[in-house]
């Protein structure tokens, strides 16, 4: 019986690694990573709509953050797919039925500053899985380092002990994989997309959840924009969860002039080559970078700065200078045709596409206008 319990002991003594080592070669202090089982593939630490946690495939995305206890060689670790701060934490204790001892249930909890809770929502991280070879493997230990987060049950469990074979100790361990898939700097600021289509940003070395839905980012013109799942345009405002339309102007929505140069309010075509800017001197203009720039449309139009340029209610574009006074517009109005207050031709929204022209569409997908061909026949 000893030697059994002394070799399983031996073979489950996981290598450590330094909290300096950890962050440099294993897991990134701001980074989100799943951890998928061992001996489960397809399975991963993760927890269940009512924050319980165990393991499946759903729900499993974490950010590793400083160890809440302070402690090196330790991390927390944070529930990014929940609103708030919340955290993968050990709770109460439960005596296993056919064994002498116990394992702890573990769950997802909001921030606390309660030591007890930032004690055990602190994982010591060790390398290695049953050979101790295999750097992309890791396995996390709490109370006072004798109880292992285990695959069944997603529990903490101690050990060694508690009836477990050495054959199982991979039961323990748990493959690394970072979640951010595409990385890109924009005007000194890094982003990234993970494999969810979620938009991340490094803020004060952590990786901050900002977007959604994205499947490619772009920078252009000193400014961040995400091609959506849906194949619209987004442009980035600076602010978690703060994007605009870039392709389109919906009814209501307006652009206002800059100062004539990278300021200017504009939209941009999902393929980012084709810009349509209200310039700061008054002119309504397009431009292609592909790669050089090139103007492609303009309004000839020059009112000067704080012109406007309006997608109306009432299915008009119209351009606005500082006095109110119209200086363009297309002329889309049912006062030009009744028709145009058809739901079928009335324009709802003006949208910058792929081939650089700008075009007004109804709420039916009718063309209305563009800035190529005009007014387009309403039959």
């Amino acid at each position: 019986m000893k030697k059994v319990m002394f070799l399983f002991i031996a073979v489950l003594a996981f290598q450590n690694i330094s909290f300096a080592q950890l962050v440099g070669n294993r897991l990134q202090v701001g980074q989100v990573y799943t951890f998928e089982s061992e001996s489960a593939p397809g399975y991963f630490i993760s927890y269940g709509g009512e924050g319980r946690a165990g393991l499946n495939a759903a729900n499993r995305n974490f950010k590793v953050v400083a160890p809440l206890n302070g402690k090196g060689g330790f991390v927390s670790l944070q529930a990014v797919d929940l609103a708030g701060e919340n955290y993968l934490v050990m709770a109460e204790g439960c005596p296993r039925p056919y064994t002498a001892s116990n394992y702890y249930n573990i769950t997802v909890k909001s921030a606390s500053t309660d030591n007890t809770f930032n004690e055990n929502a602190s994982f010591e991280v060790l390398a290695g899985n049953s050979n101790r070879e295999n750097a992309e493997l890791v396995s996390f230990r709490v109370k006072n380092g004798t109880h292992f987060f285990k695959r069944e049950q997603g529990v903490f469990m101690d050990a060694p002990g508690g009836g477990v074979a050495p054959r199982y100790q991979n039961h323990f361990t748990f493959k690394i994989t970072s979640i951010m898939t595409t990385t890109l700097t924009c005007e000194g600021q890094e982003y990234s997309v993970d494999s969810d289509k979620k938009i991340w940003q490094k803020i004060n070395g952590n990786w901050t959840h900002v977007g959604d839905r994205c499947a490619e980012l772009v920078c252009n013109r000193r400014h961040l924009f995400c091609k959506s799942t849906d194949g619209s345009m987004w442009r980035y405002n600076g602010q978690a969860h703060n994007w605009t339309q870039a392709n389109t102007l919906l009814a209501g929505q307006e652009l206002k002039g800059g100062d004539g140069t990278l300021g200017d309010q504009h939209l941009a075509a999902a393929n980012g080559k084709h810009f349509l800017y209200m310039a700061g001197n008054g002119d309504i203009s397009i431009y292609t970078h592909n790669p050089g720039v090139s103007l492609t449309w303009n309004s000839k139009t020059f009112p000067g700065a704080n012109t406007v340029l309006k997608m109306q209610t009432d299915g008009n574009l119209v351009a606005y200078a500082a006095n109110g006074s119209v200086v363009w517009a297309s002329n889309t109005h049912f006062t030009q045709d009744p028709k145009y207050k058809e739901a079928k031709y009335m324009p709802v929204k003006l949208i910058l596409e792929d081939d650089g022209v700008a075009v007004l569409y109804s709420a039916t997908g009718f063309k209305v206008w563009d800035t190529k061909k005009g007014k387009y026949e309403l039959k």
